[in-house]
């Protein structure tokens, strides 16, 4: 495998580098930005080389794969230009911030036949792969619900400008809930029809374009609805940088996950907590599942391979057309309707 970045404004793009380097048989050809020191926060940390235009990464017969952490609303032009270069494209998320930007991913892909992968993590946490494994067993029963809670921590003076230009950062249900949205239709299949959201700023009064809260009400396509709040309002004391939360509700029981274990305990598990109460089997601590590889090496597997990855084209541009649906809900202030024609 032969890979290149092409933008590394955020720090994602540390453990997109580190996983693909971790591939046996994988080689850097190069990182590219136009800003001095995104670039030599990576060089400082990796086993790569800076190179001075992108065309020498798309212009190489030899390099497949393009990833990038640009700037959230840069990232569609870099996966865009990958993909119509024949190289299939990872990137952190979010994979864009408007609807056209979504079409025009998924209808270059889809004609090129090439993979756009996209670091939904929450999919490879163990605790979540347990979480999969109890839903598919039935043993919740039929899932009605799901419910997703994701405070972060903001830290401000490390945050770059532009994540508070709602234009160039996208706001925090694109940013954030897009790992709720994924989780929530792969554990209730089929696709959002319908959202309600909101996005507001209660903490942060000085930076009048950006959203510390979001709320997000959906329902599927196979009937359950699904819950998310997400935040920028993580203490500074607390051990984690979010304390993530799943709660699906099913007609034979319920499933409590933590994914970062239970922080009132003398030593939590950081593998995280799945808590398990069923009609039949009561109540029981379940332990985490962990994966068998990671996010990056599942994509490039697929790739190299052609395997079914287990993020597929289809969940990455789905997750994030939900998420573009709740960031038109919040802005136009009533419920968005899959297919409706949005300008974002």
């Amino acid at each position: 495998l032969k890979f290149g970045i092409i933008g590394c404004r955020h720090g994602h793009v540390h453990s997109q580098i580190t996983e693909l380097l971790a591939i046996p048989g994988a080689i850097c050809a190069g990182v590219y930005d136009d800003d001095d020191a995104s670039v030599q926060s990576v060089l400082d940390r990796h086993p790569v080389s800076r190179i001075d235009s992108p065309d020498r990464l798309l212009d190489d017969p030899d390099v497949t794969l393009i990833g990038t952490a640009e700037v959230n609303r840069r990232k569609p032009d870099v996966i865009l230009r990958a993909l119509n270069a024949g190289k299939n494209a990872i990137a952190d998320k979010p994979l864009c911030t408007s609807i056209e930007d979504l079409n025009a991913i998924e209808k270059t892909a889809t004609e090129k036949g090439l993979r756009v992968g996209l670091q939904l993590t929450e999919r490879f946490g163990p605790a979540n792969r347990r979480m999969k494994s109890l839903v598919d067993s039935g043993a919740v029963g039929h899932v009605a619900n799901v419910m997703c809670w994701r405070p972060h921590r903001l830290g401000r003076p490390g945050r770059p400008d532009w994540m508070f230009d709602d234009d160039q950062y996208g706001g925090i249900l694109v940013d954030l809930a897009i790992h709720d949205a994924d989780i929530i239709r792969w554990l209730c299949g089929g696709v959002f029809t319908e959202i309600t959201a909101y996005e507001q700023n209660f903490g942060n009064p000085s930076d009048t374009d950006f959203h510390d809260i979001g709320t997000l009400l959906g329902r599927l396509s196979t009937g359950p609805t699904g819950f998310v709040r997400t935040d920028w309002f993580t203490p500074t004391p607390s051990p984690v940088h979010g304390d993530t939360r799943f709660l699906v509700t099913g007609t034979e029981g319920m499933i409590e996950v933590r994914t970062a274990g239970d922080l009132w305990a003398k030593k939590p598990d950081t593998s995280g907590q799945i808590l398990v109460m069923t009609n039949t089997d009561g109540v029981k601590v379940e332990k985490p599942e962990p994966p068998s590889k990671t996010l990056v090496q599942d994509f490039v597997d697929s790739i190299r391979e052609g395997t079914t990855p287990d993020i597929m084209n289809r969940d990455v541009f789905e997750a994030t057309r939900a998420t573009l649906m709740a960031r038109m809900s919040s802005k136009l202030s009533r419920t968005v309707l899959r297919g409706e024609t949005l300008a974002t």
